[in-house]
């Protein structure tokens, strides 16, 4: 089985990341989780 990302998911990943990144502060992203 194969169960590595497909490029399209790594895209996604990516963009999320970049998002997330912009929109939370590492402070913000911690007390989160």
């Amino acid at each position: 089985m194969d169960f590595d990302f497909s490029e399209d998911q790594d895209q996604l990943r990516e963009a999320v990341r970049k998002w997330v990144e912009k929109a939370y502060t590492f402070e913000r992203r911690r007390s989160i989780v």
